[in-house]
């Protein structure tokens, strides 16, 4: 995951996957995935998760270290 983003529902996806994803879809796949929020993504700002970025920089760089 590279540039997380966070959506509107609360759930954080990478940026890239998300736009591909909102071309054919214009909801969360995780609220529809468990029939909740009915939210619309689409053109809708996305916060950058800068600490979700920070872990899994963090988890890459330990596993490039215990090889």
């Amino acid at each position: 995951m590279q540039k997380c983003v966070t959506t509107l529902c609360g759930h954080s996806f990478c940026e890239r996957c998300l736009e591909d994803y909102l071309i054919f879809k214009e909801t969360c796949f995780v609220c529809d995935f468990y029939g909740t929020k009915r939210v619309l993504l689409r053109d809708k700002p996305m916060q950058i998760s800068f600490k979700v970025d920070d872990i899994i920089n963090q988890l890459v760089d330990n596993c490039k270290n215990k090889q």
